[in-house]
């Protein structure tokens, strides 16, 4: 397996953005354990680490972690979000971030 503590790779294909429920099992302290999250599961089957985009409490919060411009962007070919239902049925508070040019 991977060393899969800190899943912060900017390089790598896979982004993946989440809300808390993506931080459960992974961070540690108040979200219960490390190295037993769905972000350190799915390191563990694809073999490399993945950049983690996670918010305690909302999603829609952490976009701001991955808008980082369009070098960013480059090699990038997986985005997976991970998120609890309400953020599609109660959030307010959805950042408007402008469009990457093409």
């Amino acid at each position: 397996g991977i060393e899969s503590v800190s899943p912060d790779d900017s390089s790598s294909p896979v982004i993946v953005l989440g809300d808390s429920h993506t931080l459960i099992f992974h961070e540690g302290g108040d979200m219960l354990m490390t190295r037993a999250g769905a972000v350190d599961h799915l390191q563990e089957k694809i073999g490399f680490k993945v950049f983690l985009a996670a918010s305690r409490g909302s999603s829609s919060q952490a976009l701001r972690q991955i808008y980082k411009g369009p070098e960013f962007w480059k090699g990038k070919k997986v985005l997976v979000w991970l998120s609890s239902v309400r953020e599609l049925t109660q959030e307010r508070r959805w950042l408007k971030l402008p469009r990457l040019p093409r």
